[in-house]
């Protein structure tokens, strides 16, 4: 059974990875990097700071900090823990996928989905 998934597995991202058009590789670049968010991280804490002012706006801030700095340790100990490798560093998919950004880190599970499910719904909770 196993076997069966990780073979599933590795054909749909082998599928789901050749869906990719060279003309959109610029723009997944810029939305994968975190730079690119700032704007939007700088809104929310507006938008936060204008609903709560003063003292209780910054403690908000800051439980939405914790929150980010805690979902991102866990994540990195999820990853370290399950310790499984990026697709594009196993040696019989390598060839077959196109990687436009060779990470090294582990690949379970995803950071980014993690960090913006626990910052939004921070977020929704609060407003």
């Amino acid at each position: 059974m196993l076997s069966f998934l990780r073979y599933w597995d590795q054909d749909l991202l082998g599928w789901l990875n050749n869906l990719g058009n060279e003309p959109y590789y610029a723009f997944w670049i810029f939305v994968t990097q975190i730079e690119s968010w700032t704007p939007l991280f700088l809104y929310f804490i507006g938008i936060v700071l204008y609903y709560h002012k003063g003292k209780k706006g910054a403690i908000l801030l800051l439980g939405g900090i914790v929150t980010f700095l805690v979902t991102l340790a866990i994540t990195d100990l999820t990853k370290t823990y399950v310790a499984r490798i990026r697709p594009n560093n196993l040696a019989t998919l390598s060839s077959l996928l196109r990687v436009l950004k060779t990470p090294t880190s582990y690949s379970f599970f995803s950071g980014h989905a993690a960090n913006s499910m626990a910052t939004m719904t921070f977020l929704f909770l609060l407003l």
